[in-house]
C-alpha cells in the first residue's frame, strides 16, 4: 500500500529522469499551467512597511485569483507583520483563505547590538 502511494507509476512505464523532464513539456498547454503573481513592498524610514500583491492561475489550472494587502512595523530587533487576503471570485473559484488576516512576529537576532570588546586595551596604560 505504501509503495503504491509513494510510487503510483506502473514500473513497466517508468522512464529516466532526463527523459521525463523533456517529455513533460510536450504534453498539454504548459502556458495554461503557469501561475502568475506580482507583489510590491515599500519601507518608510526602515520602520513601517506597506505591501500589496496579486495572484492569478488559469481557469484550467485551479482558477484562483486574489489580492493581498499588508503592513509591517520594525522596532529594534522585532518586526510585526499583518496581511489580508481580499476575496475574489465566487463558488469553487474563491480562495479558501479569502477574508483572512495573518500575523507574524519576527526576531532579528543578527541585529542585536553586541557588547563592546572587553579585551586588553593599550589606551589605559
Amino acid at each position: 500500500m505504501l509503495s503504491t502511494v509513494l510510487n503510483p507509476v506502473n514500473p513497466d512505464t517508468q522512464v529516466s529522469v532526463p527523459s521525463a523532464i523533456f517529455t513533460s513539456f510536450q504534453t498539454g498547454n504548459q502556458i495554461q499551467e503557469l501561475d502568475m503573481s506580482l507583489g510590491a513592498e515599500y519601507w518608510y524610514q526602515n520602520t513601517i512597511a506597506f505591501r500589496a500583491g496579486y495572484y492569478y492561475s488559469n481557469p484550467n489550472n485551479g482558477d484562483l485569483q486574489y489580492i493581498t494587502a499588508g503592513i509591517g512595523a520594525r522596532y529594534n530587533v522585532i518586526v510585526i507583520n499583518a496581511s489580508y487576503l481580499v476575496a475574489q471570485g465566487t463558488g469553487t473559484t474563491r480562495n479558501p483563505l479569502s477574508n483572512t488576516v495573518r500575523f507574524s512576529l519576527i526576531f532579528e537576532f543578527d541585529k542585536i547590538d553586541k557588547p563592546a570588546d572587553s579585551g586588553d586595551d593599550d589606551s589605559g596604560k
